[in-house]
């Protein structure tokens, strides 16, 4: 192995292990609030997706109707709202399987995840 590689990963997995050694202290409430932090995020990243792809998907809209006359533009906007359909497609899916597999294996406590709204 090259000995840059090595040095590179092992730099990379102590800066990646940093915070697990700091938590091992045993005080787990920064830990729970991390997490809670973190879920926070992934849902405020989920609601800034799903608002981009409508913009994508409304953008790709207004220039397939504003170059009515220009047939290269309005193959271009076709592209663009086919881009936006399958980005929100992939959402949603994603989105249903995982309503699905918390239904399946039966996972009351939690909360389901709601819709993402925007």
């Amino acid at each position: 192995m090259n000995k840059r590689l090595i040095i590179t990963s092992s730099l990379m997995a102590t800066v990646l292990l940093a915070p697990a050694i700091a938590f091992a202290q045993g005080d787990f409430g920064n830990l729970i609030d991390l997490a809670t932090n973190f879920k926070i995020l992934l849902d405020t990243l989920t609601v800034v997706i799903v608002a981009l792809a409508l913009v994508f998907f409304l953008w790709g809209l207004a220039v397939f109707i504003l170059s009515a006359g220009d047939e290269e533009k309005r193959s271009k906007g076709k592209h663009i709202m086919v881009w936006g359909a399958i980005a929100f497609t992939v959402m949603l899916g994603i989105w249903g399987i995982v309503r699905f597999l918390l239904g399946a294996f039966g996972i009351e406590g939690q909360a389901v995840p709601p819709i993402p709204e925007v």
